[in-house]
């Protein structure tokens, strides 16, 4: 980083890069996929010397939990209305959501990919509750909210490290509910935007992602 140059890569057009010294970068986005590969040591200290480097503006400078995403949107003047309703998880708001919703998610606040989550469901005499991920899902019946919440707990769905979220309802591909979601570019000072687009579509019966 003193001689300001850098290795990278450039795509060539045929599945392969190109190794390359180039100029160093006056901006970085961190387009790190995983929160794992990020936690690496070697990551870690990329990204904290791109921090440390007032030359360089670094976006993305860490994962944000879906917690704070939440809290983010929710304090902007232009939050979508249709963003469903969030809480960190506690026996309280176990209580409050499923007695207010037909059927609710709750998720790992670092979680990705569907891993962790729990969809519960309001039937006519009490509730039933699974697991997300894996092929064999079984449906478990419970009677009550207080019966509810040491059966999460045995799932390791533990307060303060996972959301609670009411339910929505998704659109369906091929009977596969899937959702699209949109990175958008800024062009310098041109009144125009660069938009990336990605349609996730999930193998499982039910997924609820909207960020």
């Amino acid at each position: 980083m003193k001689k300001r140059r850098i290795t990278g890569f450039t795509p060539t057009g045929t599945r392969s890069w190109v190794r390359s010294i180039y100029p160093f970068p006056d901006i970085v986005y961190n387009r790190v996929m995983y929160r794992g590969i990020e936690k690496q040591q070697l990551v870690s200290h990329i990204l904290q010397q791109f921090i440390n480097d007032n030359r360089v503006k670094l976006f993305n400078t860490r994962y944000l939990d879906k917690w704070e995403v939440y809290q983010a949107l929710s304090k902007s003047e232009n939050h979508p209305i249709n963003m469903p309703e969030s809480a960190l998880f506690t026996k309280e708001s176990l209580r409050k959501f499923i007695n207010k919703y037909d059927e609710v998610f709750l998720k790992p606040r670092s979680g990705s990919k569907g891993v962790g989550i729990v969809k519960v469901v309001k039937s006519h005499s009490g509730f039933l509750y699974a697991r997300a991920e894996g092929k064999n899902r079984t449906w478990r019946y419970v009677k009550s909210s207080e019966a509810l919440f040491p059966h999460l707990m045995a799932l390791k769905v533990r307060p303060g490290h996972y959301l609670i979220q009411e339910g929505i309802d998704m659109a369906r591909d091929d009977d596969r509910v899937f959702d699209i979601r949109c990175q958008v570019q800024k062009m310098g000072r041109v009144n125009g935007f660069s938009p990336e687009r990605h349609k996730n579509s999930g193998s499982q019966p039910f997924r609820n992602s909207y960020t």
